[in-house]
């Protein structure tokens, strides 16, 4: 079709401008990201207006830039969108949601999938996307990006203290990036816009339960038909271990601490 605007263009000598809106994250090519616009509808007191929102690539590199310790020289556009190949389909659904909770992976999402779900209410329905990036380094991009665009966004990360001195820096950037006033080299617990665990959420899942671990975990895959392995990936088997856990006087905290942040922002 694009090919079709450039002919008629030089018959013509008429300038042709398409613009197109989707509700289908399959539609969206970064490679054009500074031609992107999202527009939404907001509450302001009783009425309803209309946004557009919209902001340039160099904007984004040069903010992530300036966040390192010490400051880095920004990417060029070019470099900048090439790195952008982290964007699937997946990610790009964020464009379309009212909230944003950005995770590192498959566990991380089905986890709080689960947890929303223990409340008789579905992320989805609430206009929320769980979003894995697969991925502490990924993280960083797409919550300067979503928030750039006005869409609010909380982060979940490992804090990884025990890994490599690299994590140090990550958890800084991703903490500034969520505007936290005094980022610090391994951050635990739930804040405004982000949460960091020690070890993993499978981990905490794993210290909540404490000594009744096995005997749930066993309780919950007899249920299932599942082994073990097998229970962290599905959000309706976490939950009817959440709902297990519960009914023994064992409660997850951290997880309904990030709903309430989210539900705030």
């Amino acid at each position: 079709m694009a090919r079709g605007w450039v002919i008629t263009d030089k018959l013509t000598g008429i300038r042709i401008q398409v613009i197109y809106t989707t509700h289908s994250e399959k539609m969206i090519a970064l490679s054009d990201f500074n031609a992107l616009r999202v527009i939404r509808k907001i509450t302001d007191g009783e009425e309803y207006r209309t946004i557009c929102s919209t902001c340039e690539i160099n904007e984004i590199s040069e903010e992530l830039a300036n966040l390192l310790d010490p400051p880095a020289k920004p990417f060029s556009d070019e470099r900048f969108l090439a790195a952008l190949h982290i964007f699937t389909d997946e990610i790009s659904e964020g464009f379309f949601a009212d909230r944003i909770i950005l995770v590192e992976g498959v566990s991380d999402k089905a986890i709080l999938s689960a947890a929303y779900l223990s409340l008789g209410r579905s992320a989805d329905d609430d206009g929320i996307a769980i979003i894995r990036t697969d991925g502490k380094t990924k993280l960083d991009k797409p919550a300067v990006i979503f928030k750039k665009f006005g869409i609010p966004v909380y982060v979940l990360f490992d804090s990884d203290k025990k890994d490599t001195k690299n994590n140090a820096v990550i958890n800084k950037l991703l903490q500034k990036i969520c505007g936290h006033p005094n980022p610090v080299d391994y951050p635990d617990g739930s804040h405004e816009l982000f949460c960091s665990v020690k070890g993993n959420m499978n981990d905490y899942i794993d210290n909540c339960l404490g000594e009744l671990k096995e005997e749930i975990y066993l309780e919950v895959a007899e249920i299932w038909g599942l082994n073990k392995n097998e229970i962290a990936k599905s959000p309706n088997v976490i939950s009817s271990l959440f709902k297990i856990a519960e009914n023994k006087g064992i409660n997850f905290p951290l997880i309904y601490e990030i709903i309430d942040k989210v539900d705030s922002m």
